[in-house]
């Protein structure tokens, strides 16, 4: 019934590239997170009203 009236069929190699896909983006942000983590120096902002306040660059104010 499904591959006659509905024209479906299982699950191709597509899905198998969506996979691989998601797989190496979260490769790729975990490797981003962990080089701005290693690398990067927090932001340091010194305004205000004589208050002087340390943001990283994970925070926000």
């Amino acid at each position: 019934l499904n591959s006659k009236v509905f024209k479906q069929l299982g699950i191709g190699y597509e899905w198998g590239l969506i996979v691989g896909a998601v797989i190496i983006f979260e490769i790729f942000v975990e490797i981003y997170k962990f080089m701005k983590r290693r690398y990067l120096k927090p932001l340091e902002i010194v305004e205000g009203e004589g208050l002087k306040q340390q943001y990283s660059l994970n925070e926000y104010p």
